[in-house]
């Protein structure tokens, strides 16, 4: 029998099958030594990403906290500033207010010493003297309440913008 140009020559069923199954278990093998090597470096990706993040948190936290301290120390020097000229805003107000008194009361002997002879008018005079010391000593004793509001005012608004920072930085911190 001659062979036909056109034909191949037949393989046996079982050699062809066996090459065709070595050549898929060297595939599986190398999909699966790939399949390691990509999570070898997923991992080693992953870690590297943790650890900068673990970084990155932590220099914001210090500078986070830098800000903050920073920030108080501001708060604190504007409070202090603020505090200490009401305080001579205040304490100008009140020497004006008792220099005042001093005129009135100097101006009030000078009358009484002319006006010797009429004793009925120095007594209603002395009267209105005592009524007005009386009313200055009141607007005194409001003035030292204004003063003592202001003082408390100023450490509750310190304490506020403390807590209004606190409350930001958890806020910042929490996110």
């Amino acid at each position: 029998m001659t062979a036909i140009p056109n034909e191949s020559r037949a393989q046996p069923a079982y050699d062809d099958h066996e090459a065709r199954l070595t050549k898929v278990e060297q595939a599986v093998t190398d999909l699966q030594c790939d399949n390691a090597l990509l999570r070898q470096q997923m991992e080693s990706g992953f870690a590297a990403v943790q650890t900068q993040f673990a970084l990155t948190e932590e220099r914001l936290r210090s500078e986070f906290r830098d800000g903050l301290h920073a920030l108080e120390q501001r708060m604190n020097a504007k409070i202090e500033a603020e505090s200490k000229r009401l305080e001579s805003m205040f304490s100008a107000q009140l020497q004006g207010a008792v220099q005042i008194l001093i005129a009135r009361m100097d101006q009030q002997d000078t009358r009484m010493d002319q006006q010797d002879g009429r004793m009925e008018q120095q007594d209603a005079r002395m009267d209105r003297q005592d009524a007005r010391l009386e009313r200055l000593e009141a607007k005194i004793d409001r003035l030292d309440a204004k003063i003592d509001q202001l003082t408390k005012w100023l450490i509750g608004a310190q304490v506020t913008t403390m807590a209004f920072v606190i409350g930001i930085a958890v806020q910042l911190f929490l996110r």
